[in-house]
């Protein structure tokens, strides 16, 4: 079903009745600005955009969005996504509230992290707690939840390497479910949720370690990254990597590199980032991706495929 503005109306007025009702479910705002809640910096709004601070609340949003064909978006920390000019129908939602926030710690060198908690985040309490393996996350600019949907690596490692079990709801049919590593599969930049499941939180299992030693090896990991990553607005790498190369030597070798467009450009110090430089609008973004695209697989005969999210 498309949302009509008729649609959209109604079901505001609706959910803003009930989080006005139970403040501590959530808050629901309309015409809401996306630009704003994504690191590339532009884009439009969202028919109505909720914060919710509760399972509850949760519950209770996705229950009215699935009962009444409304469409639904996560939005984690908007380092990834691109959001079209024209913005999104339905409801952005943000998992906002302490229950999303939390960091237990369960001994046997374990974690028990909500979604919402921001990897540097994590990496400030295993260092503290001499818990290591959590380092190379350093830089990463993700919450937890983003970095489990899309199984984050770096410096040959991932994220499913120190997953002990993840906690999903379920909307299908209304549930909370505990996944073990066993029955989870990650693969190459990609979770093991499917079907529309929200991360609610996960357990991480680390080995013991000095706090000076990880301390170290962090500060190495966002020293290496700042001199590999450009400065400006961007939503990282653009594009996947094919097997055995890169798609930044393939896009510098298709003469890209330092490409603009209006006021998006291809990095020069990174050709798989595209820069919102200049006050670029998402269309001007979105050309300049598909240029690269189809310049790389008719110059290398390789399609590359997007890393990406674009909301549309």
């Amino acid at each position: 079903m498309i949302m009509d503005d008729e649609l959209a109306c109604q079901s505001y007025h609706v959910l803003n009745e009930y989080f006005s009702s139970n403040p501590s479910d959530g808050h629901v705002r309309s015409g809401e600005n996306l630009a704003r809640y994504t690191s590339m910096g532009c884009g439009g709004r969202a028919d109505f955009f909720c914060d919710v601070y509760s399972y509850q609340g949760l519950r209770t949003i996705i229950r009215f969005c699935l009962e009444n064909d409304i469409p639904y978006r996560l939005l984690g920390y908007g380092t990834d996504i691109l959001v079209s000019d024209k913005g999104v129908r339905g409801v952005v939602i943000r998992l906002m509230g302490d229950v999303f926030w939390s960091v237990k710690e369960l001994g046997g060198n374990r974690l028990r992290v909500g979604s919402r908690v921001g990897l540097r985040k994590i990496i400030a309490v295993t260092t503290s707690l001499g818990l290591s393996g959590a380092e190379w996350l350093m830089g990463i600019p993700a919450s937890l939840g983003g970095a489990v949907s899309l199984n984050a690596g770096a410096y040959g490692r991932r994220i499913a390497d120190i997953i002990e079990d993840v906690t999903v709801y379920i909307p299908s049919d209304d549930t909370k479910k505990t996944f073990n590593r066993d029955e989870l599969l990650f693969e190459y930049r990609r979770g093991p949720f499917y079907n529309n499941e929200i991360i609610l939180e996960a357990t991480l299992k680390f080995e013991p370690g000095k706090p000076e030693d990880i301390r170290a090896k962090s500060e190495a990991i966002i020293r290496t990254r700042k001199q590999k990553l450009p400065e400006g607005k961007s939503a990282g790498c653009v594009f996947k990597n094919p097997q055995q190369i890169s798609a930044g030597a393939l896009i510098e070798m298709a003469g890209l590199k330092g490409r603009t467009l209006s006021g998006a450009m291809v990095s020069e110090r990174h050709a798989n980032i595209v820069i919102n430089k200049e006050h670029a609008h998402s269309d001007d973004i979105i050309t300049l991706i598909k240029e690269i695209q189809d310049t790389v697989e008719r110059s290398q005969g390789i399609h590359l495929d997007l890393e990406i999210k674009i909301w549309s």
